[in-house]
């Protein structure tokens, strides 16, 4: 069995994020944004509506999803600027990312202009924006320390943070605060959750978890949602930066099975999970305490990507040879189809 409590107004708002961190800081002062020139001046601009950015590792690049989800086409790789890695906001017209070289970018939507962040955190950095695309994170799991980007998209501010005191992470993620919250290993093969507040305070989570499968904050607000693939269960965290708590909000008896990412809607009032096995995905609402929904996908999801709009999500990448989308803003959520086209990898471009 799992408790849950019921929750209305889970998306209020939160405290912006101050622009000097100072107690967990790594001593690197912040620095302004440079311009790239190396971006694609002539890439063509989408010639629809945008239903939000599709990750190809394919082609190393964003591409615009045009239409509407159930009827939309890939448009070509917006910038000519190859990447190793990115993750778009589509409703702030911008994306986080890193280049060949590992330099952490912004990349203006839809216009591919790349603009310099900070230098690479290590070669096994990961990228992740909060939920309203203020703040950025840019970390390595290996060394525990990374980059917090502030000021996203239009004032970006930049420091060196240090997630942990000692040792690697699991995973990591920031809120629309500025709080991150750090998966870190144990000894015994569990994990550990620690919460890095927005003023610079450190807390040890008191929560047991066996098996980090994906944590997401919710907009404006100082909540989280952590999914453990060992256990099967999903949990909402409430006021983690001061009065901490978790309750079970969906286990195997409602779907869950091995998640492998989850994610919020825009307004917070869902959240999702993607499954590794069983139902592919589930929508959990977080304003009451009825039954999680499944959602069936002929498709095996890795990831929650959001698009444009309040609960669209990328599930799949190309590279798996089709892609899937999560439509998760109606009254019975499903998941579609996008067509994909053949990549020459000669060319390393979509044909």
């Amino acid at each position: 069995m799992f408790v849950r409590t019921p929750r209305s107004g889970v998306a209020i708002p939160g405290i912006w994020i101050a622009l000097a961190i100072t107690s967990y800081l790594c001593g690197c002062s912040g620095y302004s944004p440079s311009h790239s020139g190396t971006g694609n001046a002539n890439a063509s601009a989408p010639s629809g509506a945008i239903a939000g950015y599709i990750w190809d590792s394919r082609v190393h690049g964003l591409r615009p999803l045009s239409g509407s989800l159930g009827a939309a086409h890939l448009e070509s790789p917006l910038t000519g600027l190859a990447l190793h890695s990115a993750t778009a906001c589509p409703d702030r017209k911008f994306a986080l990312g890193s280049d060949t070289s590992g330099s952490v970018i912004a990349v203006s939507l839809p216009s591919g202009q790349p603009s310099k962040l900070g230098d690479a955190v290590a070669a096994d950095q990961r990228l992740t924006l909060s939920p309203s695309c203020v703040n950025g994170l840019a970390y390595s799991p290996s060394r525990g320390s990374g980059l917090l980007i502030s000021g996203l998209p239009s004032a970006p501010r930049v420091q060196s943070i240090a997630l942990r005191t000692a040792g690697p992470v699991a995973s990591a993620a920031i809120s629309d605060s500025g709080a991150i919250l750090v998966a870190a290993p144990k000894s015994d093969g569990t994990v550990s959750l620690e919460i890095l507040s927005a003023t610079g305070a450190s807390q040890i989570l008191t929560f047991p978890l066996q098996k980090i499968g994906g944590m997401a904050f919710v907009p404006g607000a100082d909540s989280a949602i952590v999914a453990d693939s060992a256990a099967n269960t999903v949990y909402f965290g409430e006021q983690l930066s001061s009065r901490p708590s978790f309750a079970a909000i969906a286990a195997f008896a409602q779907g869950v099975s091995n998640p492998r990412a989850v994610a919020s809607s825009a307004d917070g009032h869902y959240a999702f999970v993607a499954n590794g096995a069983g139902n592919n995905l589930l929508r959990i609402d977080l304003t009451t305490t009825t039954t999680p929904v499944p959602v069936a996908c002929g498709c095996s999801p890795t990831e929650l990507l959001p698009l444009a709009g309040n609960a669209g999500f990328q599930i799949t990448d190309a590279e798996a040879g089709v892609i899937f989308a999560l439509n998760g803003d109606e009254i019975i959520p499903r998941t579609v189809f996008i067509p994909t086209d053949k990549v020459s990898a000669g060319a390393g471009g979509a044909q």
